[in-house]
């Protein structure tokens, strides 16, 4: 008795299909695992879904801005209302910038810390240092509490250590960042402590061992933008609270559970929402040329920063 062999095994453009199939199947698998892991990594963010939060990345594209004073003045004119530290100081040579920042992103509350330096003869911006990224990283640590309860957290070797809670709406006052950093070695910590104190930090308020320093970011000491008035704080800060409604609602409505599904629903649903999102987790970089002439508009002239 003869086999029909030419329906007992497949052909080879069946074998062909079947396998293109099976890859399409494993290359979706693996882009919904890339959406839980990293749904912003492309914009320089990456997504922890255990905090259901967003961060900076070791090596985003804004680590090649650095960093300038007139990025804070534009901070309010794009949504952001934070509370900014800048803590100046001289070591090694070269001027140093650490600076804290906390408070609302357009529809995430959130937080930063970074660590930037300049030459002493850099150029300067109306009077402001223009600070490089250092290659140097430390190991940085915060913990951000919202009215006492732990928001987010994160400890990493970086130089610019951020996170991101979507759909939180905080006012700046509420929120209270610990912040551990491990400098170089024990001289760095005592110039970084006595440009704590020229800032207006006392001892209650930050604790020094060796290299280490933690400092307990509630109020701000040193002069915030100019531009963040209170008229133009609140309409900004009611604006973000609508955002943070709107996310509230769509997550409702579609039953989502993280921040990772929301920003890829409103990507499909709300493509203008999304990407002002995006452009709110990029702090003080990208957008920055584009809001200069407002800058000159602000009611104040910008303050010249202290060498």
């Amino acid at each position: 008795m003869k086999l029909n062999t030419a329906s007992s095994f497949p052909t080879p453009l069946f074998l062909i299909a079947v396998f293109i199939a099976a890859l399409a199947l494993a290359i979706l698998i693996y882009l919904l695992w890339r959406q839980r892991r990293a749904v912003s990594a492309f914009f320089g963010f990456a997504y922890d879904p255990e905090q259901d939060i967003f961060y900076s990345t070791l090596n985003p594209w804004q680590r090649k801005y650095g960093y300038c004073r007139l990025y804070d003045e534009a901070a309010a004119l794009l949504s952001m209302i934070v509370d900014c530290e800048p803590i100046r100081f001289e070591y090694d040579g070269k001027l140093w910038l650490i600076e804290l920042w906390k408070g609302q992103y357009g529809a995430t509350s959130g937080c930063e810390i970074g660590v930037y330096t300049a030459r002493k003869k850099s150029i300067r911006l109306f009077g402001n240092v223009l600070y490089r990224r250092t290659d140097d990283l430390f190991d940085i640590s915060v913990c951000l509490l919202k009215n006492g309860s732990v928001l987010l957290s994160r400890a990493e070797k970086h130089w610019w250590l951020t996170g991101f809670k979507l759909g939180e709406f905080s006012e700046p006052g509420e929120l209270t960042a610990i912040i551990d950093i491990h400098l170089k070695n024990e001289e760095m910590q005592k110039v970084f402590v006595a440009a704590l104190q020229r800032t207006g930090y006392t001892s209650g308020e930050y604790s020094a061992t060796g290299g280490d320093i933690r400092i307990n970011f509630t109020t701000p000491h040193a002069s915030q933008p100019s531009t963040r008035t209170p008229e133009f704080e609140q309409k900004v800060q009611a604006n973000n609270h609508f955002y943070c409604e709107v996310i509230r609602a769509l997550q409702e409505e579609l039953g989502l559970t993280n921040g990772a599904e929301i920003m890829a629903a409103l990507q499909t649903r709300n493509r203008a929402l999304h990407k002002k999102l995006l452009r709110l987790m990029h702090p003080r970089t990208h957008t920055f040329i584009r809001i200069l002439p407002q800058l000159f508009a602000a009611q104040k002239p910008l303050q010249r920063e202290a060498d």
